[in-house]
C-alpha cells in the first residue's frame, strides 16, 4: 500500500534561514539550530506533538560537517515525530527533479528534460524521460561557496569557492575585500562552467575535477532544461534580494548566457 496526496494546505511557512556554524564553519551549532526550530514552531502556533510526521534532510555543505548526522538525529528525537536521512548526491537531484515537476513535465509532454538544481554548496543534474528519471550526477557549484558582508569583505569561502577563485587567478582569503567586478566575473565563470558540463562531453581538466559523482550517463540532448534550487530562483526573475553570496549574480549569469543561445 502507499499514501496518495489529495490536498495540500500550508499553515506556517518560516523564513530562510543559514545554517549556523561554530569552530571555523567546521561545527553546525546546535543550540542556535535549536532556536531557530523552536521559534518556528512557536511563530506557527503549533507544538511538536502535534506533527504526525516530517522529515529532516541532511543535503549539500551542511552534510560535510562532522556532527551534522547526530543533530538531525537529536532533532528528530526530540522536536516531532521526524524521519531523518543523509540525502547524499544523487538522491538529492532525484528529489530536485520530482520537487521541480520536472518529472512530471517529461511525463505530460513525453518529452527528455535535464532538471539542473542549484544550491548553496552545490549543483544537481537529472535526466527525466517520459516521466522516469534515466540518470543524476552532482558537481561543486553553488552560489553560497563564497559570501561577503556589507563592505564586501569575505566572510565566508568553501573549500569549493575557493578552487573555482584560484581557477581564475584569484586566491582570496576570509577578511579580504573584494569587488562587485570580481564577484561578477567568478559569477560568469561558473555560470560557463554549469553549461559546459552539462553539455560538453569532455570538458577542460579544472572542470572535470568539479564532479562530485559520476557524470551523467545519458546523451548529453534534452527537449528542455529546467533550474531549480535557490539559484533557480534568480534565473527566472522570482528573487531579486540578494544575500551577499554568489545566487544572484551567478543567477544573473546563467540567464544572461542562456539568452545568448548558451543552450540552443
Amino acid at each position: 500500500s502507499r499514501y496518495m496526496v489529495t490536498e495540500r494546505k500550508t499553515f506556517y511557512l518560516s523564513p530562510v534561514h543559514f545554517t549556523p556554524y561554530v569552530s571555523g564553519r567546521e561545527r553546525i551549532d546546535d543550540q542556535a539550530l535549536a532556536r531557530l526550530v523552536d521559534s518556528a514552531y512557536q511563530e506557527a502556533g503549533i507544538r511538536p506533538e502535534q506533527v504526525d510526521t516530517g522529515a529532516i534532510i541532511l543535503t549539500g555543505e551542511a552534510i560535510r560537517r562532522d556532527n551534522a548526522r547526530a543533530i538531525a538525529d537529536l532533532f528528530a528525537a526530540e522536536r516531532g515525530h521526524f524521519v531523518c536521512a543523509s540525502a547524499g548526491h544523487n538522491f538529492e537531484a532525484l528529489l530536485a527533479a520530482h520537487g521541480s515537476g520536472a518529472v512530471a513535465l517529461s511525463a505530460e509532454r513525453q518529452c527528455r528534460i535535464l532538471n539542473i538544481d542549484i544550491g548553496g554548496g552545490t549543483t544537481k543534474l537529472a535526466l527525466a524521460e517520459c516521466g522516469q528519471v534515466l540518470s543524476t550526477a552532482a558537481f561543486h557549484i553553488g552560489g553560497r561557496l563564497i559570501a561577503t558582508d556589507g563592505n564586501g569583505s569575505v566572510t565566508i569561502l568553501e573549500p569549493g569557492g575557493k578552487t573555482l577563485a584560484r581557477q581564475i587567478g584569484f586566491d582570496w582569503q576570509i577578511g579580504e575585500r573584494i569587488t562587485t567586478a570580481q564577484v561578477d566575473r567568478l559569477a560568469d565563470y561558473m555560470a560557463e562552467a554549469v553549461l559546459t558540463l552539462v553539455q560538453q562531453e569532455k570538458p577542460a581538466p579544472e572542470l572535470e575535477r568539479l564532479w562530485l559523482t559520476p557524470p551523467l550517463g545519458s546523451a548529453k540532448s534534452y527537449d528542455a532544461v529546467v533550474f531549480s534550487g535557490g539559484v533557480g530562483e534568480y534565473v527566472y526573475g522570482k528573487e531579486f534580494k540578494s544575500f551577499g553570496d554568489l545566487g544572484a549574480p551567478l543567477g544573473k549569469a546563467l540567464q544572461r548566457q542562456i539568452a545568448n543561445g548558451a543552450l540552443a
